[in-house]
């Protein structure tokens, strides 16, 4: 739940962003937002994975188990985003 509220409120900020936007998006500022976006999801995948393996407390903020779970559902929405990126960066090549 924890991971879905705060995914949630990035891309709230995101649509707000776009939404405040004066002028329109064009496909090439689009493409390249996409591929930054592709390389920032490696690295969700990555510090995912590495929480999921070094199990940190934060602190004693979490258990490990909580760690685990944390670094699971960020694996999961990152590489989620890192297919979505690259796909729609991809098509927008090819126009």
């Amino acid at each position: 739940g924890l991971q879905s509220a705060g995914w949630g409120a990035i891309d709230l900020a995101i649509a707000g962003i776009g939404a405040a936007r004066s002028k329109p998006v064009t496909s090439p500022s689009l493409r390249r937002t996409l591929w930054i976006n592709t390389v920032l999801d490696v690295g969700y995948v990555a510090g995912g994975a590495h929480m999921m393996y070094h199990r940190p407390s934060f602190g004693g903020r979490l258990t490990r188990d909580q760690s685990w779970g944390h670094g699971a559902a960020v694996v999961v929405q990152g590489a989620a985003l890192l297919v979505l990126d690259a796909a729609h960066a991809r098509q927008l090549e090819s126009h």
